[in-house]
């Protein structure tokens, strides 16, 4: 194959990477999968995307250089997501784009990096289901059975917005309770939120605001999150801890 038919079958798989690089959404995981993987090999950048066993998104490069990064937080920024945690020399830390650059591509011609990757853009939810699972450090529970939830950042690696995740099943919240004990070394309780005791909050100016849920692509259909407060009425605990 000579350079003007590669050239040609690039731009032909680049057409509808192309036709939503204006658009203010995020792309389905499989889609973002499936053209991330194809560009890559005719880019020649050595970069895998993929699942990790707790369900999250990474992408996975070998021997980069400072081009292949920028060409990668490009790609995957037109598709709707974007860097939020990097792990390099077996460290984790928050993504920072213009400081990664700096310091990493300082000295080095290529690096081996892992980035985690989440949605830029939030998908709502129509209807949200009745019952959902939040997972939390047990020593919280007695205070947010007093106060409720609210979204935070505190304690997070990745760099994201406030949230509050909830999962759609008890045993999905288990499973995310025996990666978050791991992590924390701290025994985790799971609570019950039933989204119809939520009742429409009023902001400052009067504006009627519903609560809203959001789908978590890193969690294969099984996670969510919320931006809003959840009121202390609608929670209990189930009793189960990890």
């Amino acid at each position: 194959m000579n350079n003007i038919e590669k050239y040609n079958n690039f731009i032909s798989i680049f057409k509808t990477f192309e036709i939503n690089e204006g658009l203010i959404k995020t792309q389905e995981p499989g889609v973002l999968l499936t053209g991330f993987q194809r560009l890559m090999r005719f880019n020649g950048s050595n970069a895998i995307i993929n699942y990790d066993d707790e369900g999250r998104l990474y992408v996975d490069c070998k021997d980069i250089t400072k081009k292949d990064a920028e060409f990668i937080f490009s790609l995957i920024g037109n598709y709707g997501y974007f860097v939020s945690e990097f792990i390099i020399n077996g460290i984790n830390d928050k993504f920072d784009e213009k400081n990664f650059i700096e310091i990493y591509f300082h000295n080095q011609e290529k690096i081996d990096v892992i980035f985690y990757i989440e949605a830029k853009f939030d998908t709502s939810i129509k209807d949200a289901p009745q019952l959902l699972y939040h997972s939390t450090l047990t020593e919280y529970v007695e205070n947010i059975l007093e106060r409720g939830l609210f979204p935070k950042t505190k304690n997070k690696i990745s760099t994201h917005p406030p949230r509050i995740y909830l999962s759609n099943s008890i045993n999905n919240a288990i499973v995310f309770s025996r990666f978050s004990k791991a992590k924390h070394f701290k025994e985790m309780t799971i609570l019950e939120i039933d989204t119809t005791k939520i009742k429409p909050s009023v902001a400052y100016n009067g504006e009627i605001k519903n609560f809203k849920l959001y789908r978590d692509p890193n969690y294969k259909g099984k996670g969510y999150y919320t931006l809003h407060n959840v009121p202390k009425e609608s929670i209990k605990t189930t009793g189960i801890v990890v």
